[in-house]
Protein backbone atom coordinates (compact mmCIF):
# COMPACT_ATOMS: atom_id res chain seq x y z
CA UNK A 1 0.00 0.00 0.00
CA UNK A 2 1.37 3.40 -0.88
CA UNK A 3 1.67 5.95 1.84
CA UNK A 4 -0.94 8.65 1.91
CA UNK A 5 0.77 12.01 1.66
CA UNK A 6 -1.16 14.68 3.47
CA UNK A 7 -1.34 18.15 2.01
CA UNK A 8 -2.45 21.15 4.01
CA UNK A 9 -5.87 21.18 2.39
CA UNK A 10 -6.66 17.87 4.07
CA UNK A 11 -5.90 19.05 7.60
CA UNK A 12 -9.14 19.68 9.40
CA UNK A 13 -7.80 21.24 12.54
CA UNK A 14 -5.60 24.03 11.22
CA UNK A 15 -6.38 27.49 12.49
CA UNK A 16 -4.06 29.56 10.33
CA UNK A 17 -3.14 29.74 6.66
CA UNK A 18 0.16 28.02 5.97
CA UNK A 19 3.25 29.21 4.19
CA UNK A 20 4.28 26.71 1.52
CA UNK A 21 7.87 25.96 0.87
CA UNK A 22 8.99 24.01 -1.37
CA UNK A 23 21.71 -8.42 15.19
CA UNK A 24 22.83 -9.73 17.03
CA UNK A 25 23.71 -12.45 19.42
CA UNK A 26 21.26 -14.20 21.66
CA UNK A 27 20.45 -14.65 25.33
CA UNK A 28 22.90 -16.90 27.14
CA UNK A 29 21.15 -19.46 29.32
CA UNK A 30 22.71 -22.68 28.07
CA UNK A 31 25.58 -22.97 25.53
CA UNK A 32 25.10 -20.53 22.70
CA UNK A 33 26.54 -19.41 19.42
CA UNK A 34 26.24 -15.85 18.15
CA UNK A 35 25.24 -14.35 14.86
CA UNK A 36 26.28 -11.06 13.34
CA UNK A 37 25.02 -7.58 14.12
CA UNK A 38 22.91 -6.01 11.40
CA UNK A 39 20.97 -2.81 12.05
CA UNK A 40 19.19 -2.25 8.79
CA UNK A 41 16.84 0.54 7.77
CA UNK A 42 14.82 -0.10 4.65
CA UNK A 43 13.14 3.29 4.77
CA UNK A 44 14.02 5.81 2.07
CA UNK A 45 13.55 9.45 2.92
CA UNK A 46 13.60 12.72 1.06
CA UNK A 47 16.80 14.39 -0.08
CA UNK A 48 16.27 17.28 2.36
CA UNK A 49 16.81 14.96 5.34
CA UNK A 50 20.25 16.39 5.91
CA UNK A 51 20.52 15.85 9.71
CA UNK A 52 22.37 19.16 9.96
CA UNK A 53 19.98 21.45 11.83
CA UNK A 54 20.87 22.63 15.35
CA UNK A 55 17.63 21.00 16.52
CA UNK A 56 18.89 17.59 15.39
CA UNK A 57 22.46 18.06 16.53
CA UNK A 58 21.65 19.58 19.91
CA UNK A 59 18.53 17.65 20.89
CA UNK A 60 16.78 15.07 18.70
CA UNK A 61 19.77 12.81 18.02
CA UNK A 62 20.58 12.39 21.71
CA UNK A 63 19.34 9.35 23.63
CA UNK A 64 19.04 11.53 26.73
CA UNK A 65 16.25 13.48 24.99
CA UNK A 66 14.04 10.39 24.86
CA UNK A 67 14.30 9.04 28.42
CA UNK A 68 10.69 8.41 29.49
CA UNK A 69 9.13 9.95 32.58
CA UNK A 70 7.06 8.25 35.25
CA UNK A 71 3.86 9.85 33.95
CA UNK A 72 4.48 8.94 30.29
CA UNK A 73 2.27 6.45 28.49
CA UNK A 74 3.96 3.36 27.02
CA UNK A 75 4.73 2.59 23.39
CA UNK A 76 3.54 -0.81 22.17
CA UNK A 77 5.90 -2.97 20.11
CA UNK A 78 3.89 -5.50 18.10
CA UNK A 79 5.39 -8.95 17.44
CA UNK A 80 4.39 -12.12 15.61
CA UNK A 81 5.76 -15.58 16.38
CA UNK A 82 6.29 -17.74 13.28
CA UNK A 83 6.85 -21.43 13.96
CA UNK A 84 8.53 -23.36 11.13
CA UNK A 85 7.88 -27.11 11.02
CA UNK A 86 9.15 -29.78 8.68
CA UNK A 87 7.07 -30.46 5.59
CA UNK A 88 5.17 -33.20 7.46
CA UNK A 89 4.34 -30.93 10.41
CA UNK A 90 6.96 -32.39 12.80
CA UNK A 91 10.16 -30.97 14.22
CA UNK A 92 8.92 -27.96 16.14
CA UNK A 93 6.15 -26.90 18.49
CA UNK A 94 2.86 -28.70 17.89
CA UNK A 95 -0.11 -26.68 16.72
CA UNK A 96 -2.62 -27.20 19.53
CA UNK A 97 -4.26 -25.23 22.31
CA UNK A 98 -1.68 -26.25 24.89
CA UNK A 99 1.09 -24.80 22.74
CA UNK A 100 -0.86 -21.59 22.18
CA UNK A 101 -1.43 -21.22 25.93
CA UNK A 102 2.28 -21.75 26.60
CA UNK A 103 3.28 -19.15 24.03
CA UNK A 104 0.90 -16.56 25.44
CA UNK A 105 2.35 -17.17 28.90
CA UNK A 106 5.88 -16.78 27.53
CA UNK A 107 5.03 -13.40 26.02
CA UNK A 108 3.37 -12.23 29.22
CA UNK A 109 6.75 -12.82 30.83
CA UNK A 110 8.50 -11.06 27.94
CA UNK A 111 6.31 -8.01 28.43
CA UNK A 112 6.93 -8.06 32.18
CA UNK A 113 10.68 -7.91 31.63
CA UNK A 114 10.17 -4.41 30.20
CA UNK A 115 8.06 -2.87 32.95
CA UNK A 116 8.67 -4.76 36.21
CA UNK A 117 12.20 -3.45 36.65
CA UNK A 118 14.61 -3.28 39.56
CA UNK A 119 18.01 -1.71 40.20
CA UNK A 120 21.12 -3.09 38.55
CA UNK A 121 22.51 -6.11 40.38
CA UNK A 122 26.03 -4.66 40.20
CA UNK A 123 25.79 -1.30 41.97
CA UNK A 124 27.74 1.59 40.47
CA UNK A 125 30.12 3.68 42.54
CA UNK A 126 27.92 6.76 42.02
CA UNK A 127 24.15 7.27 42.20
CA UNK A 128 22.01 6.88 39.08
CA UNK A 129 18.30 7.31 38.50
CA UNK A 130 16.37 4.23 37.51
CA UNK A 131 12.73 4.32 36.41
CA UNK A 132 11.07 0.99 37.21
CA UNK A 133 9.23 0.93 33.87
CA UNK A 134 10.79 1.19 30.41
CA UNK A 135 7.46 2.53 29.08
CA UNK A 136 7.63 -0.14 26.37
CA UNK A 137 5.08 -2.91 26.08
CA UNK A 138 5.58 -6.08 24.04
CA UNK A 139 2.32 -7.22 22.45
CA UNK A 140 2.03 -10.60 20.74
CA UNK A 141 -0.25 -9.98 17.78
CA UNK A 142 -0.40 -13.44 16.23
CA UNK A 143 1.06 -16.95 16.21
CA UNK A 144 1.52 -18.63 12.84
CA UNK A 145 2.54 -22.19 11.96
CA UNK A 146 4.17 -23.05 8.62
CA UNK A 147 5.14 -26.34 7.05
CA UNK A 148 8.37 -26.22 5.06
CA UNK A 149 7.56 -25.82 1.32
CA UNK A 150 11.09 -26.78 0.23
CA UNK A 151 12.65 -30.16 -0.51
CA UNK A 152 15.81 -29.57 1.57
CA UNK A 153 14.33 -28.31 4.87
CA UNK A 154 15.82 -24.87 4.24
CA UNK A 155 12.74 -23.12 5.63
CA UNK A 156 12.57 -25.40 8.65
CA UNK A 157 16.21 -24.63 9.45
CA UNK A 158 15.93 -21.03 8.33
CA UNK A 159 18.94 -21.55 6.02
CA UNK A 160 20.97 -22.96 8.92
CA UNK A 161 22.87 -26.24 8.62
CA UNK A 162 23.69 -28.00 11.89
CA UNK A 163 25.92 -30.92 12.82
CA UNK A 164 27.02 -32.74 15.97
CA UNK A 165 23.77 -32.05 17.84
CA UNK A 166 23.90 -31.27 21.55
CA UNK A 167 27.44 -32.54 22.03
CA UNK A 168 28.92 -29.39 20.51
CA UNK A 169 27.44 -27.48 17.65
CA UNK A 170 29.25 -26.74 14.45
CA UNK A 171 27.22 -25.01 11.80
CA UNK A 172 27.50 -23.02 8.65
CA UNK A 173 24.96 -20.31 8.23
CA UNK A 174 23.84 -17.61 5.89
CA UNK A 175 23.76 -14.42 7.98
CA UNK A 176 20.26 -13.46 6.94
CA UNK A 177 16.64 -14.34 7.53
CA UNK A 178 15.84 -13.28 4.01
CA UNK A 179 14.38 -16.67 2.99
CA UNK A 180 11.70 -16.52 5.69
CA UNK A 181 11.04 -12.81 5.36
CA UNK A 182 10.73 -13.11 1.58
CA UNK A 183 8.22 -15.92 2.06
CA UNK A 184 6.10 -13.60 4.19
CA UNK A 185 6.44 -10.79 1.68
CA UNK A 186 5.26 -13.01 -1.17
CA UNK A 187 2.49 -14.87 0.64
CA UNK A 188 1.45 -12.84 3.69
CA UNK A 189 2.78 -9.29 3.33
CA UNK A 190 0.39 -7.93 5.98
CA UNK A 191 2.16 -10.08 8.57
CA UNK A 192 5.28 -7.96 8.21
CA UNK A 193 3.60 -5.08 9.98
CA UNK A 194 4.68 -6.65 13.27
CA UNK A 195 8.22 -7.53 14.31
CA UNK A 196 8.52 -11.15 13.23
CA UNK A 197 10.21 -13.76 15.40
CA UNK A 198 10.94 -16.95 13.47
CA UNK A 199 11.29 -20.12 15.57
CA UNK A 200 13.20 -22.55 13.36
CA UNK A 201 14.67 -26.01 13.69
CA UNK A 202 17.86 -26.70 15.59
CA UNK A 203 19.99 -29.64 16.68
CA UNK A 204 21.59 -28.20 19.77
CA UNK A 205 20.82 -27.82 23.45
CA UNK A 206 21.34 -24.09 23.86
CA UNK A 207 19.03 -21.15 23.41
CA UNK A 208 20.22 -19.06 20.51
CA UNK A 209 19.25 -16.61 17.84
CA UNK A 210 20.14 -13.44 16.00
CA UNK A 211 18.50 -10.50 14.29
CA UNK A 212 18.87 -9.20 10.75
CA UNK A 213 16.67 -8.16 7.83
CA UNK A 214 14.18 -6.64 10.23
CA UNK A 215 13.33 -9.90 12.02
CA UNK A 216 14.50 -12.22 14.79
CA UNK A 217 15.42 -15.87 14.33
CA UNK A 218 15.46 -18.24 17.31
CA UNK A 219 16.17 -21.95 17.46
CA UNK A 220 13.96 -24.73 18.71
CA UNK A 221 15.34 -26.39 21.84
CA UNK A 222 15.75 -30.16 21.97
CA UNK A 223 16.75 -31.33 25.47
CA UNK A 224 14.17 -31.93 26.76
CA UNK A 225 12.00 -31.58 23.69
CA UNK A 226 10.14 -28.26 23.64
CA UNK A 227 7.12 -29.82 21.95
CA UNK A 228 6.29 -31.95 24.97
CA UNK A 229 8.04 -30.26 27.89
CA UNK A 230 7.55 -26.68 29.07
CA UNK A 231 10.73 -26.53 31.16
CA UNK A 232 12.20 -24.11 28.60
CA UNK A 233 9.36 -21.62 28.66
CA UNK A 234 10.68 -19.19 31.29
CA UNK A 235 14.10 -19.19 29.65
CA UNK A 236 12.60 -18.59 26.24
CA UNK A 237 10.78 -15.59 27.71
CA UNK A 238 14.16 -14.23 28.80
CA UNK A 239 15.63 -15.05 25.41
CA UNK A 240 12.87 -13.32 23.44
CA UNK A 241 13.03 -10.26 25.72
CA UNK A 242 16.79 -10.12 25.12
CA UNK A 243 16.44 -10.44 21.33
CA UNK A 244 13.78 -7.75 21.25
CA UNK A 245 16.28 -5.60 23.13
CA UNK A 246 18.61 -6.09 20.18
CA UNK A 247 15.81 -5.10 17.80
CA UNK A 248 15.47 -1.94 19.88
CA UNK A 249 19.15 -1.22 19.24
CA UNK A 250 20.79 -2.45 22.45
CA UNK A 251 24.02 -4.45 22.52
CA UNK A 252 25.45 -6.99 24.92
CA UNK A 253 27.03 -5.76 28.12
CA UNK A 254 29.51 -8.64 28.23
CA UNK A 255 31.18 -8.83 24.81
CA UNK A 256 31.76 -6.95 21.57
CA UNK A 257 32.89 -3.48 22.63
CA UNK A 258 30.73 -0.96 20.79
CA UNK A 259 29.32 2.53 20.79
CA UNK A 260 27.27 1.96 23.98
CA UNK A 261 30.21 0.65 26.02
CA UNK A 262 33.98 0.52 26.17
CA UNK A 263 34.89 4.19 25.88
CA UNK A 264 33.45 7.27 27.51
CA UNK A 265 34.04 9.25 24.31
CA UNK A 266 31.50 7.14 22.40
CA UNK A 267 28.41 9.14 21.52
CA UNK A 268 26.02 6.47 22.81
CA UNK A 269 28.06 5.51 25.88
CA UNK A 270 25.85 4.30 28.75
CA UNK A 271 27.46 5.82 31.82
CA UNK A 272 24.54 4.72 34.04
CA UNK A 273 25.38 1.07 33.26
CA UNK A 274 29.16 0.97 32.80
CA UNK A 275 30.90 2.29 35.90
CA UNK A 276 33.30 5.04 34.82
CA UNK A 277 35.08 5.05 38.20
CA UNK A 278 35.33 1.48 39.48
CA UNK A 279 35.30 -0.45 36.21
CA UNK A 280 38.08 1.24 34.31
CA UNK A 281 41.21 0.12 32.48
CA UNK A 282 43.32 -1.90 32.33
CA UNK A 283 40.64 -4.12 30.85
CA UNK A 284 41.02 -7.68 29.50
CA UNK A 285 43.09 -8.06 26.29
CA UNK A 286 40.03 -8.19 24.02
CA UNK A 287 39.09 -4.75 25.39
CA UNK A 288 42.49 -3.10 24.99
CA UNK A 289 40.96 -0.05 23.30
CA UNK A 290 38.51 0.48 26.17
CA UNK A 291 38.83 2.89 29.06
CA UNK A 292 35.74 1.37 30.73
CA UNK A 293 35.51 -2.41 30.90
CA UNK A 294 32.58 -4.54 29.80
CA UNK A 295 30.35 -6.24 32.37
CA UNK A 296 30.70 -10.04 32.46
CA UNK A 297 27.66 -12.31 32.46
CA UNK A 298 26.86 -13.76 35.84
CA UNK A 299 24.18 -14.04 38.51
CA UNK A 300 24.41 -10.32 39.39
CA UNK A 301 24.24 -9.06 35.81
CA UNK A 302 20.46 -8.74 35.58
CA UNK A 303 20.47 -6.25 32.71
CA UNK A 304 18.27 -7.04 29.71
CA UNK A 305 21.45 -7.40 27.64
CA UNK A 306 23.48 -9.17 30.33
CA UNK A 307 22.95 -12.77 29.24
CA UNK A 308 21.02 -14.12 32.23
CA UNK A 309 17.97 -13.30 34.29
CA UNK A 310 16.39 -9.97 33.41
CA UNK A 311 15.04 -7.30 35.73
CA UNK A 312 17.02 -4.17 34.84
CA UNK A 313 17.09 -1.63 32.03
CA UNK A 314 19.10 1.52 32.67
CA UNK A 315 17.58 4.93 32.03
CA UNK A 316 19.98 5.62 29.17
CA UNK A 317 19.05 2.28 27.63
CA UNK A 318 15.42 3.34 27.92
CA UNK A 319 16.21 6.59 26.15
CA UNK A 320 18.14 4.70 23.49
CA UNK A 321 15.19 2.37 22.81
CA UNK A 322 12.67 5.22 22.70
CA UNK A 323 14.90 7.05 20.23
CA UNK A 324 14.80 3.93 18.06
CA UNK A 325 10.99 4.00 18.21
CA UNK A 326 10.73 7.72 17.48
CA UNK A 327 13.59 8.69 15.23
CA UNK A 328 13.28 6.94 11.88
CA UNK A 329 17.00 7.31 11.21
CA UNK A 330 17.70 4.58 13.76
CA UNK A 331 16.39 1.37 12.20
CA UNK A 332 13.29 -0.62 11.37
CA UNK A 333 11.71 -1.11 14.80
CA UNK A 334 9.59 2.07 14.67
CA UNK A 335 7.54 0.44 11.89
CA UNK A 336 6.18 -2.01 14.46
CA UNK A 337 5.31 0.50 17.20
CA UNK A 338 1.99 2.12 18.08
CA UNK A 339 0.59 4.33 20.83
CA UNK A 340 -1.43 7.48 21.29
CA UNK A 341 -0.37 9.92 23.98
CA UNK A 342 -2.89 12.34 25.45
CA UNK A 343 -0.11 14.82 26.20
CA UNK A 344 0.80 16.69 22.99
CA UNK A 345 4.20 17.54 21.61
CA UNK A 346 4.41 21.34 21.84
CA UNK A 347 6.68 23.51 19.72
CA UNK A 348 7.56 26.37 22.06
CA UNK A 349 10.41 27.76 19.96
CA UNK A 350 11.01 27.84 16.23
CA UNK A 351 12.49 24.56 14.98
CA UNK A 352 13.65 22.98 11.73
CA UNK A 353 13.13 19.26 11.30
CA UNK A 354 15.57 17.97 8.68
CA UNK A 355 15.29 14.48 10.15
CA UNK A 356 12.53 11.82 9.99
CA UNK A 357 10.35 11.43 13.06
CA UNK A 358 7.34 9.40 14.20
CA UNK A 359 4.61 11.14 16.19
CA UNK A 360 2.53 9.24 18.73
CA UNK A 361 0.68 12.36 19.87
CA UNK A 362 -0.77 15.64 18.63
CA UNK A 363 1.75 18.16 17.36
CA UNK A 364 0.94 21.68 18.59
CA UNK A 365 2.82 24.68 17.21
CA UNK A 366 2.45 27.40 19.79
CA UNK A 367 1.72 31.01 18.93
CA UNK A 368 4.74 33.01 17.78
CA UNK A 369 6.75 29.96 16.67
CA UNK A 370 7.52 28.36 13.30
CA UNK A 371 8.06 24.68 12.59
CA UNK A 372 9.82 24.00 9.27
CA UNK A 373 9.65 20.38 8.08
CA UNK A 374 12.24 19.30 5.50
CA UNK A 375 11.99 15.55 5.98
CA UNK A 376 9.34 12.88 6.59
CA UNK A 377 7.14 12.98 9.67
CA UNK A 378 4.83 10.02 10.29
CA UNK A 379 1.67 10.20 12.37
CA UNK A 380 -0.44 7.60 14.14
CA UNK A 381 -4.08 7.68 12.98
CA UNK A 382 -5.31 9.61 16.04
CA UNK A 383 -2.59 12.25 15.95
CA UNK A 384 -3.26 15.76 14.62
CA UNK A 385 -1.35 18.92 13.81
CA UNK A 386 -2.61 22.03 15.55
CA UNK A 387 -1.26 25.40 14.49
CA UNK A 388 -2.22 28.10 16.93
CA UNK A 389 -3.02 31.66 15.79
CA UNK A 390 0.24 33.48 15.15
CA UNK A 391 2.16 30.26 14.52
CA UNK A 392 3.47 28.90 11.22
CA UNK A 393 4.01 25.45 9.71
CA UNK A 394 6.27 25.40 6.67
CA UNK A 395 6.73 22.30 4.52
CA UNK A 396 10.04 22.82 2.76
CA UNK A 397 10.48 19.69 0.67
CA UNK A 398 9.19 17.56 3.54
CA UNK A 399 6.30 15.15 3.82
CA UNK A 400 3.56 14.52 6.38
CA UNK A 401 2.21 11.00 6.13
CA UNK A 402 0.82 7.93 7.87
CA UNK A 403 2.95 5.46 9.79
CA UNK A 404 3.68 1.86 8.75
CA UNK A 405 1.81 -0.34 11.22
CA UNK A 406 -1.82 0.59 10.66
CA UNK A 407 -1.08 1.98 7.18
CA UNK A 408 -4.36 3.85 7.12
CA UNK A 409 -4.92 7.22 5.49
CA UNK A 410 -4.07 10.01 7.88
Amino acid sequence: MKKSILTFKKIAIVYLAFLYGNYTCAQVVDPIECGTIFFDNSESFLTNCSLESPDWIDFYRHKESYIPKEEDEPIIVHVNLNIWQRSDGTGNLIENQQTLDRIHQIFEWVDGHYHNLTDFGIPLSYPVNNLSDSKIRIQLDSIFFYQDPSTDSSFYYGQFQHTLGCTGVMYNHYPSISLLQNYLQLNHPHRKRALNIHLTGGEWCGVGGFITNGAIQSFYKRTPDMATDNIHDWWFGLHFAHEIGHALGLRHTYDSPGDQSCNTSNFNFLWDLYDTIANTSPCPPNQSACNVCLIPSGPNNNNVMGGGNISHVSNLQKGFMHRQLRSLTHGFISNHATAYFETPKEINKSETWDFPLKMFENLVIKSGNTLTIKCEVQFLPEAKIIVEPGAKLIIDGGKLTNENYYRTFW
